[in-house]
């Protein structure tokens, strides 16, 4: 018997005719909600036979309810061995959404926003992808800890007037002697600790995703130095956050934590060495070095806090 015929990876072609199941709707709503994911976070958080699902994602990309954003052939070309494809939600794809889960998914032409993709945001936003997929999975695993999803947090804890805001988790900060500086994490979210007592059962995170990109602090510690995007700066922006309650009005958390993902444990070395150097609220900062590909372990990996000190979260920071 002949063998089938391969797929071009970045051209459709008509597939055969299938009908869509719950679990593809499962698939489209996770890449929505994740805006970019690569075949290694569908498999973690979907489960099931990989060869399986990775067969069902070629359908539903050649269907038109995925895309493969092209801007990832680059990025294939430069990296050894075989690089995880990464979907983006199609027309058709949000189309089922809007019509089957009632999800808004907005008017623009998704197809025209994923040719639209640069290389820089899709590592970024598959690196978020990741880190959140690892958190969900883990949480679903563990079963006495639950992920509060930022759409939660935003239903619940945030006041009328933010939740109106076009960009809910956007704000600026005035940081003494550098000025005003604006906040966007990339991602919000908590976790809810299930066999703990109501009250002291839900921490709060602000999510930093750090590919090595960014210098940790400027050579100059000169206020115009910090004018310029660096760690050092995030830290200051996060830190006068917490101390002048802009959590707490705007989204309704009594305290916060701000988790960076880097690269290295190195980077993580220097970055906690940069925030021992901060006037107070060094506890707030926790850094990890940790790739976030397995599953229940991302519970119990160990973060190192801006002290030095290590906790695991799973332990409740």
């Amino acid at each position: 018997m002949p063998r089938a015929q391969r797929k071009p990876r970045f051209r459709r072609v008509k597939p055969p005719s299938f009908r869509l199941t719950e679990r593809d709707v499962a698939v489209l709503h996770a890449v929505f909600r994740h805006r970019l994911m690569d075949t290694t976070h569908i498999v973690a958080l979907i489960g099931g036979s990989e060869q399986n699902l990775k067969r069902r994602l070629q359908l539903l990309y050649h269907g038109g309810y995925l895309d493969r954003p092209r801007t990832q052939i680059a990025e294939m070309l430069h990296s050894p061995g075989s690089s995880p494809m990464v979907y983006g939600l199609g027309r058709k794809g949000a189309e089922v959404l809007r019509d089957h889960l009632g999800i808004d998914t907005g008017t623009a032409d998704w197809s025209a926003k994923n040719r639209a993709i640069r290389q820089r945001f899709l590592l970024h936003t598959v690196m978020v992808a990741g880190i959140m997929t690892a958190f969900e999975v883990a949480c679903r695993e563990h079963g006495r800890i639950r992920l509060i999803s930022w759409p939660e947090i935003l239903k619940t804890k945030c006041p009328e007037p933010t939740k109106r805001m076009k960009h809910p988790q956007t704000w600026r900060v005035q940081v003494p002697h550098v000025g005003p500086i604006g906040v966007t994490p990339d991602k919000v979210f908590g976790l809810h600790y299930l066999d703990r007592t109501e009250g002291r059962n839900k921490a709060y995170f602000f999510l930093e995703a750090d590919r090595g990109t960014m210098p940790i602090s400027p050579r100059s510690r000169e206020p115009k130095a910090l004018q310029k995007s660096s760690i050092l700066r995030k830290l200051l922006a996060y830190r006068e956050t917490h101390r002048q309650g802009i959590h707490t009005r705007r989204f309704g958390m009594k305290n916060f934590r701000v988790v960076t993902v880097t690269t290295s444990a190195k980077r993580v070395a220097n970055m906690v060495e940069v925030a021992k150097q901060l006037d107070g609220l060094q506890g707030i900062f926790l850094f990890a070095g940790h790739s976030f590909q397995g599953k229940e372990r991302t519970l119990t990996l160990p973060w190192k806090t801006g002290r030095g000190e290590s906790v695991v979260l799973g332990a409740r920071v």
